[in-house]
């Protein structure tokens, strides 16, 4: 067992760089799309029960990454393609559709 002082200090060097890396990504993400971190949250919290397919309502996404009820699906598009895009780019390939004509408002996620 070690000593108190040197579990303590050991506990803040990994606090520490459990901040620093957090903020890096953040940041990064942030520079990259100041969007993505609302969007990534919102998608995957629509996916509840962890599965590789997945489907959110249209106006549920929009109301939750844009705080509105109306946004142009060209808008959601490029958000939910930017994300998809950085994901892919780490080797999580994920696909995400999104379907907003007469009858059908959703977007659609696969993980594969």
């Amino acid at each position: 067992s070690l000593d108190p002082a040197k579990l303590a200090d050991f506990e803040a060097i990994v606090s520490h760089m459990c901040v620093s890396l957090y903020k890096l990504g953040h940041d990064a993400i942030h520079r990259w799309d100041d969007k993505q971190l609302t969007v990534a949250n919102v998608l995957w919290n629509a996916n509840k029960n962890l599965s590789t397919d997945w489907t959110i309502p249209l106006g549920d996404f929009v109301q939750e990454v844009w705080h509105s009820d109306v946004k142009k699906t060209s808008t959601i598009r490029s958000a939910v393609c930017k994300f998809a895009k950085f994901m892919n780019e780490r080797g999580v390939e994920l696909k995400i559709k999104v379907h907003d004509r007469e009858g059908v408002h959703r977007i659609d996620c696969k993980l594969s």
